[in-house]
């Protein structure tokens, strides 16, 4: 019984899936189409362009803004290798991965999961 009703499913996909792609096939097209015909009008083409050298003319300007802002909220100009990050102190004492201590091993303690037991 499960067995007809397996076949009777695969072959409806089936039948749906070949009649959904030639018909989802042809809206394709149509929709290819129009697009097509929308990007090749002069006047979308005009728009793109005039668009386009806007965003030429101002991005330099807008980079600065940005550089200005960042400069600003950091205190920090970014030509500063030396001292790229802040002072940070690491919140674990060691990588499990990496081996070590048996407290190092466990990160349970901090909300991780606990590695597991290697024999050594």
């Amino acid at each position: 019984m499960k067995i007809g009703r397996l076949l009777t499913l695969g072959l409806g996909v089936g039948i749906g899936f070949v009649l959904g792609s030639r018909s989802g096939r042809d809206s394709y097209e149509r929709m290819k189409d129009e697009a097509r015909r929308i990007w090749e009008d002069p006047k979308v083409q005009s728009t793109i362009h005039d668009v386009t050298d806007n965003v030429r003319e101002h991005a330099p300007e807008a980079v600065n803004k940005v550089v200005d802002t960042v400069t600003d909220l950091t205190g920090r100009d970014g030509n500063d290798k030396d001292n790229a990050t802040p002072n940070h102190k690491p919140d674990v004492v060691s990588d499990p991965e990496l081996g070590g201590s048996e407290a190092a091993s466990d990160w349970a303690s901090e909300g991780g999961a606990p590695s597991p037991r290697r024999s050594n």
